[in-house]
């Protein structure tokens, strides 16, 4: 009787062996897998993107996350040329100073959340007060 105990036992190891490789195989294949799927270039769905893409405009326009538009950007150039004008400065001085305030390349990227932050900065905007650090 104790030799079935004995051979049930090495039966068992023998299968936990062959579960642990199996494991391993199978985690092996799923990584291999996934480093497959990461180099495959992803298909687009054109249909997809047209279906979500009008919602998503729609939500991007509510939340204000949308360029400035024509008179808004009239807007913004109009008090900067005033700002300018009263403060003996250039006017691209001026745009200068906002593009990096609103961390845009130019004034036209401002976004249309921002149009009123911009207009009370250049009203507050003083010039003459502006500290330049040297950055190292």
């Amino acid at each position: 009787m104790s030799n079935k105990v004995e051979i049930n036992a090495e039966a068992l190891e023998l299968n936990i062996e062959k579960a642990a490789d199996d494991v391993l195989e199978a985690m092996l294949s799923r990584a291999q897998e996934a480093e497959a799927n990461k180099r495959a270039p992803k298909q687009i769905d054109k249909a997809r993107i047209v279906r979500i893409s009008k919602p998503f405009n729609r939500l991007i326009s509510m939340m204000g996350m949308e360029p400035l538009n024509r008179r808004e950007i009239m807007a913004v150039h109009a008090l900067m040329a005033y700002v300018a004008h009263n403060q003996n400065v250039k006017q691209d001085l001026v745009e200068t100073v906002v593009e990096a305030e609103f961390g845009v390349n130019h004034i036209a990227k401002i976004q249309r959340m921002d149009f009123q932050r911009a207009i009370d900065f250049l009203i507050d905007l003083r010039l003459n007060e502006l500290r330049v650090e040297e950055v190292h």
